[in-house]
């Protein structure tokens, strides 16, 4: 059985911080933001996109989920 951060785990691997869920030489095993992070519904858009965003879809990922050129906006959004 999967650990609750080992289910949140597996919607960062595309974020930058996932160098810290235990991809690292440092033996940092878990990103410092997973404990509180919640898994929302959203669209992952690069800002150099244009609206509207119709065609991208929604994909899961931690509401703390970052990456550089890139915008996570939540499905309510």
């Amino acid at each position: 059985m999967m650990k609750p951060h080992e289910i949140k785990s597996k919607y960062c691997p595309s974020c930058s911080e996932d160098f810290y869920n235990n991809h690292n030489p440092y033996g940092i095993e878990e990103c410092w933001n997973l404990k509180t992070a919640k898994i929302i519904w959203g669209k992952i858009i690069g800002i150099w996109q244009s609206p509207p965003y119709d065609h991208i879809h929604n994909v899961r990922r931690p509401n703390c989920w970052h990456k550089k050129g890139m915008v996570f906006i939540k499905k309510e959004d």
